[in-house]
C-alpha cells in the first residue's frame, strides 16, 4: 500500500460492534492488561457504553479495513477517542493520513484536537508528536495531548 492510497471513513452498524470491540481488544490489550488488568465483562461494557455507535468509523484504505477509529465533535475540540490501525496494516503511512483527515476537519470546524495515550505507548505518543501534538497533562497511566486546529493540515 502506497503512502498515498486513499483513506476513508465508513460508519459502523450497529450489527458490526462484536467486530469492532474484537479489534479493540486485539489493539488495546496489552496497555489495558499492564495498567489494570483486563476484565473481560468490564471492558465489553465499557467499550459499548464509552463508544457510542455514532462516534465509531472503519478506516479503509483500498477497500480494506485498515483501523478502528472513534471521535467526537465537542464544543471547543474534536476529541479523538479511539485511533487504532491494525497490525497486518501498520508502517504504511496510514496512520500520518488519518490525522491528517481529522487535522482538516478540525481546520474546517475551528476547533483543537485533544486526545489521551496511555504512558506505556511510547510509539504512539512519539507519533502524535510527530503530528505537531503536545502534552497537556498526565496521570498514573495515561498521557493528555492536544493540537490547536489552527495549525496546517
Amino acid at each position: 500500500m502506497r503512502e498515498d492510497a486513499d483513506v476513508r471513513f465508513i460508519s459502523l452498524k450497529t450489527h458490526q460492534l462484536s467486530e469492532a470491540f474484537a479489534a479493540y481488544k486485539a489493539g488495546l490489550y496489552t496497555s489495558i492488561d499492564t495498567a489494570f488488568g483486563w476484565d473481560e465483562d468490564y471492558q465489553t461494557q465499557r467499550f459499548h457504553s464509552r463508544y457510542a455507535l455514532e462516534d465509531l468509523y472503519w478506516i479503509v484504505s483500498a477497500d480494506r479495513r485498515v483501523g478502528l477509529l472513534c471521535y467526537r465533535l465537542h464544543e471547543d475540540a474534536l476529541h479523538l477517542h479511539l485511533a487504532l490501525i491494525f497490525r497486518e496494516a501498520q508502517s504504511q503511512g496510514l496512520g500520518s493520513q488519518v490525522m491528517a483527515q481529522l487535522h482538516r476537519l478540525a481546520q474546517e470546524t475551528q476547533r483543537r484536537i485533544t486526545l489521551s495515550s496511555f504512558k506505556d505507548n511510547h510509539g504512539a505518543i512519539r507519533f502524535y508528536r510527530r503530528h505537531g501534538y503536545r502534552i497537556t497533562g498526565e496521570d498514573a497511566h495515561f498521557v493528555e495531548l492536544a493540537r490547536d486546529g489552527d495549525q496546517r493540515a
